[in-house]
């Protein structure tokens, strides 16, 4: 149910990409726990191999771990070593020590998604499968570019968020230049 007031892009952004996030978080980790204890109760109790679950459980794993990033991206609930902000007194560096912070982050999470993309393409390429079932291991390997693209886009905002909050004239000047450019255009058209 959309909410009142959010444009498409905010409607996709803060509502229609986090509930995808928590569902998969809520059905990865039903589907792991059911795998491992199916797993445990086949070897412990009928002392048979379940053949090949870890390749199931290693793809719900996987998809766990980055959709969980991903979510933890949205909320900004990573675990932080913010021992900066407990020290700097000064409100104008501090914010832009995060802005910094935030900066090396983005690039850092950009980089991690150009390798992931090419990780997925060589999976393609490759044809790349699992030993046991034949699962084609872009399964798993696409979770990571997923992730991480949601993870840089949620970084992105984020630095965004930091510049204007770090430099609020330079942010509304910039601002009013956009504006001033675009009715220039205006007239000259």
């Amino acid at each position: 149910m959309p909410q009142e007031g959010l444009d498409l892009r905010e409607l996709f952004l803060k509502v229609i990409i986090p509930k995808f996030l928590s569902f998969m978080v809520i059905l990865t980790q039903a589907l792991l726990t059911l795998g491992i204890g199916a797993q445990v109760f086949f070897r412990y109790i009928l002392h048979q191999d379940l053949y090949g679950s870890e390749e199931f459980i290693l793809i719900f794993a996987f998809w766990l771990y980055m959709m969980g990033a991903a979510y933890g991206s949205f909320e900004d609930s990573h675990i932080q070593a913010d021992i900066v902000n407990e020290y700097v007194k000064s409100e104008k560096l501090r914010l832009r020590l995060n802005l910094l912070v935030s900066c090396i982050s983005t690039g850092v999470c950009l980089v991690i998604n150009y390798w992931a993309f090419n990780y997925v393409v060589w999976g393609i390429v490759k044809h790349a499968r699992s030993i046991a079932w034949k699962i084609p291991m872009v399964i798993p390997q696409s979770s990571i570019f997923i992730g991480f693209s949601v993870m840089s886009i949620y970084s992105l905002m984020k630095l965004c968020k930091l510049y204007r909050k770090a430099f609020p004239d330079e942010s509304r000047n910039i601002s009013d230049g956009d504006r001033r450019l675009s009715s220039r255009q205006g007239e000259v058209s």
